[in-house]
Parts: structure tokens; sequence; C-alpha cells
């Protein structure tokens, strides 16, 4: 792939994420968001557990699960379809995903080329510092536009 055409990738997710981010700095409900629908819903957990087809005891143990982070991921999709609802799921990155790989793109080049620099110091060939500030830019180009699976080794 081109770089124009990664870039583009990135951005365009990077686009798709930004509303997550908001939404990311919410706050779970501390029952968690099934009990606190069900209950804004006036729903009583037998009247759940009738819509999931499950017992009782068992809507406890999902809403449970849901606060101590064990539950499926099908299991949040019945359930909030159970209420009418929609299970949305996100992974949302601390920071915009082209950051990220400019970032690592930038260890690894400045990695590589510290190796290089102090092989070539020992041998009194150290280049200046313009020139290794070009050749840095160039490696971290070069990162970014071939596979990215380089930058996580």
């Amino acid at each position: 792939m081109s770089l124009e055409f990664n870039q583009l990738q990135i951005r365009q997710l990077d686009k798709q994420l930004e509303r997550w981010g908001l939404l990311s700095k919410s706050p779970i409900p501390r029952t968690g968001w099934l009990r606190a629908i069900r209950h804004a819903l006036g729903m009583s957990s037998s009247q759940f557990a009738k819509r999931l087809d499950i017992s009782q005891p068992r809507v406890l143990k999902l809403e449970k699960a849901e606060i101590d982070g064990s539950v499926t991921v099908a299991s949040l999709r019945k359930a909030a379809e159970a209420m009418g609802c929609e299970f949305v799921y996100a992974i949302v990155p601390h920071e915009p995903l082209e950051t990220m790989v400019r970032k690592q793109a930038d260890r690894v080049a400045r990695a590589e080329l510290k190796s290089v620099s102090h092989s070539m110091a020992l041998e009194k060939q150290q280049a200046g510092k313009k020139v290794e500030s070009q050749q840095l830019n160039a490696l971290r180009k070069k990162l970014i536009a071939g596979p990215r699976r380089r930058l996580w080794k």
C-alpha cells in the first residue's frame, strides 16, 4: 500500500474514533449499565429474566459479571436487545492513531540509528547533527510508509 493510502486509512479511523473519545471519559454507573438501564425502565429482574429466557438469579449474576468485567460481548448484546437497547462496543486509543504510529516510528528510527551512530563513532566516522536529523526523518518516513508491523517488534 502507498503511504498516501495508509495515511488516509488511519485518518478515517481516527475520525470515526473521535466521537468515542468523549464517551470513553464518561463514568460507568456504579451498578453497571445493565442494572442502571433496567431500573430506569422500571423493569424487575424477573421481568428482565423472562425477556432473556433465563432465570432471575442468572440475571443477577449477569449484572455482577458486567461490574467485575467477566461478562461476554454476546451476553451484553443479548441483554441490551432484551431491554430495547443497542449494544455499542469500541476500543478508543488514548491519542489519535496517526500520532501513535508517528511516535512509534520515531522510537524505532532513533533506536536503529543509535546503533549505527555508535558504530560510526567508534570508527571516528560520526555524521554531523544535521545529517543525523535528515537520516532520522528519512527512516521515520520509510517506517511509516512500509509495513507497519515492523514498528511493533
